[in-house]
């Protein structure tokens, strides 16, 4: 149940930040949001939105998430 509430949560224009970098979310499709890297700028990373958790914090008035550990019981 966790993991649906969190793919309802994630959209385009949110933050992801991921081995201290910031990117922006361009699209969320199924289990996968797709991010844009500054470092990487002509590609889109795909992240699982089950590995995503709300960091708590803002980014330029979006919410950021975090990747953090991958949960059994989120998937299951």
């Amino acid at each position: 149940m966790k993991l649906k509430n969190i793919i309802n949560e994630i959209r385009k224009g949110d933050f992801v930040e991921q081995f201290g970098e910031i990117g922006l979310v361009n699209k969320v499709k199924g289990q996968v949001a797709y991010v844009k890297f500054d470092s990487n700028p002509k590609s889109f990373h795909p992240i699982m939105v089950s590995s995503l958790k709300k960091s708590g914090k803002k980014h330029k008035g979006k919410d950021l998430y975090t990747e953090g550990k991958l949960n059994e019981s989120m998937i299951g």
